[in-house]
């Protein structure tokens, strides 16, 4: 995924503001991916795993 943000900014973006672009860019994908799981797995345990309990 970070080889192709960074082919596409290339494509789009300035050249003398590829790097500024892309570090944001990076940044905003990491904090996706940090916080996104957190939240999600804060919810697992939230609601005390209500979904392992239920019969299909």
């Amino acid at each position: 995924m970070a080889i192709a943000m960074e082919t596409y900014l290339q494509k789009i973006a300035d050249p003398k503001d590829l790097d500024s672009t892309a570090g944001v860019s990076f940044t905003i994908n990491h904090i996706a991916a940090v916080v996104i799981p957190a939240i999600s797995g804060n919810e697992v345990i939230r609601n005390h795993f209500r979904w392992a309990n239920e019969s299909t």
